[in-house]
């Protein structure tokens, strides 16, 4: 039977006094330690928010401005990673009217579209005229290069090709360029409001065109006119045989040494 003289009553379970199951609590109340504040259910959230800088509200990242959420194809990309730069430079001039915005940014999109694709062809043909491919100018341009007769031709429709590229180039550079005088006023010569983002897409790609393509091109053709010029060597009158079918060649054997079937062809050495 359990002893209760000493405090009335004793511990069920032991027989131990209470005071012996007291828990010290004294490290609880050391200063340096950090007190934990309970936190209402419910602002969890808000006290974590209060944490960190508020970011600015993304008010073009809507719909009705020409953002494309989910956005998988590559015009769509494109599109709304343009849209920030052109919602802060044509919101003045747009207004408050959303539809305007919608309509000159997806006009603006396509347009900045297309001249970068037509960029990106113009710089891999290049890359494509400069290869190692033995159908390609880079074999001609090489130190180790020799020139040989039969490379004349090859030469020559490789300088072509370059030709044709640098009209494509131009032809690309002239349209940028009048699309670029369109954005200025013809009373004041000024740019006009809310147009900076279309400035600067022109200026950025024409300076691109002009010391990253063009240059390079302009290049290419010199270097192949100088290869041309290394395999034009002196010409030679070679006679050639000729026969009216196969079988006659065996028939008029002995009639070549009289000359009647040979003509004159020339070459190259």
């Amino acid at each position: 039977m359990p002893n209760n003289t000493e405090s009335g009553y004793n511990c069920a379970y032991c027989a131990c006094p209470p005071a012996k199951h007291k828990r010290d609590d004294s490290s609880s109340l050391d200063s340096s330690a950090p007190v934990q504040q309970s936190v209402k259910p419910g602002n969890e959230e808000r006290g974590l928010r209060s944490s960190y800088t508020a970011q600015p509200q993304q008010k073009w990242k809507d719909k009705k401005y020409g953002w494309v959420p989910n956005a998988k194809r590559n015009i769509s990309l494109f599109g709304n990673e343009l849209l920030p730069r052109f919602y802060d430079s044509f919101r003045e001039r747009a207004g408050s009217d959303p539809s305007v915005m919608r309509k000159m940014f997806i006009a603006e999109r396509d347009r900045r579209y297309s001249v970068v694709q037509d960029v990106r062809k113009c710089q891999a043909s290049y890359q494509c005229l400069v290869s190692d491919n033995p159908a390609c100018a880079g074999q001609f341009l090489c130190e180790k290069y020799h020139p040989k007769p039969h490379d004349n031709s090859n030469i020559s429709r490789c300088e072509a090709e370059a030709n044709k590229l640098k009209k494509k180039v131009e032809t690309i550079k002239d349209t940028i360029a009048a699309h670029d005088d369109s954005l200025f006023s013809e009373r004041t010569g000024k740019l006009q409001t809310g147009l900076t983002c279309h400035h600067k897409f022109n200026s950025d790609t024409l300076h691109l065109i002009s010391t990253g393509i063009q240059d390079n091109i302009a290049q290419l053709i010199e270097d192949l006119e100088t290869a041309s010029k290394n395999t034009r060597l002196p010409i030679l009158l070679v006679p050639k045989p000729t026969y009216q079918n196969p079988g006659e060649r065996r028939k008029t054997k002995g009639r070549q040494e009289k000359g009647d079937l040979w003509q004159w062809k020339v070459e190259r050495i």
